[in-house]
């Protein structure tokens, strides 16, 4: 007699100190522009108006030194890039930036109107990236004013230690630029996560067969939320709510997720959230092992085995 074929809806959630600063909506400290913590030798642009007075060091948030913010040499227009990289030194969860205009002692006229943003952790990113955010957007509305700063969320959040902040316009116009980054320092240690491709009863694009957590754009693994607590409210468990499902008929190959730190990391417990609906045809895992290896190579040879007592009743 043939195996019936299940869906396997899960939302994994790995404890820690980091995971539970960011679910709690903490992760939103100011990164150290506008208090001087983040030094002007970490800021950098691909070119100045002047580097003395409109120089990246300039480029600060409600600071209005000597030509009150960065400026770059060029008109911004299409075909033309500039940007200003500001190095955090070590990785960071970045989730959201304020821009502001030049407002050079009421002289000013230039202010940052759209942008993009590219991204690199060293030792994982050989180049930069272009963020893309979950509704597929790479281009980000700035100021409409020389003193007004203007706040813009990362959704998903941006991993990395060095962030570029790159002018965007269709059309030629001058800019000047001053920010401040929020987000707070990742200590959680983790580089990478992949995945199979699930059958998603979401609407999200996936384009690759291993989705990685360094390709902010294709995460599928939600590290900022939780899935959706009252599953039986809705119908279908979305990867926009934080599921994921994968389907599995008998002795099939199981679903192997696998994460990667940067050092040896001590783990105590691990949370695994699966849904239960009968009547969707979804049911709990029969059984999870976990393996740990230092290096990714070689294994030990007794993993952590937990078998769950299938539940064909309770909904």
């Amino acid at each position: 007699m043939a195996s019936p074929e299940y869906n396997l809806a899960l939302f994994l959630l790995w404890t820690s100190s980091f995971y539970y600063t960011y679910a709690q909506g903490h992760c939103n400290d100011t990164l150290g522009l506008e208090s001087g913590e983040i030094e002007d030798l970490a800021l950098s642009a691909s070119s100045s108006y002047d580097d003395h007075s409109t120089g990246p060091h300039n480029a600060r948030l409600n600071q209005d030194k000597l030509g009150g913010a960065w400026c770059p040499k060029n008109t911004i227009q299409k075909g033309i890039k500039e940007w200003i990289q500001i190095d955090l030194q070590r990785p960071h969860i970045i989730t959201g930036i304020v821009t502001q205009g030049r407002y050079g002692k009421g002289s000013g006229q230039e202010y940052l109107k759209f942008f993009m943003v590219e991204y690199k952790r060293p030792g994982i990113h050989a180049e930069w990236r272009l963020y893309t955010d979950k509704n597929s957007h790479q281009v980000f509305n700035g100021s409409r004013d020389t003193i007004t700063p203007v706040y813009q969320s990362f959704n998903p959040p941006i991993s990395a230690s060095r962030i570029r902040v790159v002018p965007f316009s269709e059309h030629p116009r001058v800019v000047c630029l001053r920010l401040e980054l929020h987000g707070c320092s990742d200590s959680s240690g983790l580089i990478a996560y992949s995945s199979p491709v699930p059958d998603l009863l979401g609407t999200a694009n996936v384009s690759s067969d291993q989705v990685y957590w360094e390709e902010q754009s294709d995460g599928l693994l939600t590290d900022e939320a939780y899935g959706l607590q009252d599953i039986h409210l809705n119908s279908i468990l979305t990867y926009e709510d934080g599921w994921m499902s994968w389907k599995r008929k008998g002795h099939s190959k199981p679903v192997e997720l696998i994460f990667k730190f940067d050092t040896p990391q001590k783990f105590s417990k691990v949370n695994i959230y699966t849904a239960n609906l009968l009547h969707l045809d979804i049911q709990v895992f029969k059984k999870a092992v976990v393996w740990f290896s230092v290096g990714g190579e070689y294994y030990i040879q007794e993993p952590v085995t937990y078998i769950y007592m299938a539940d064909t009743i309770l909904k």
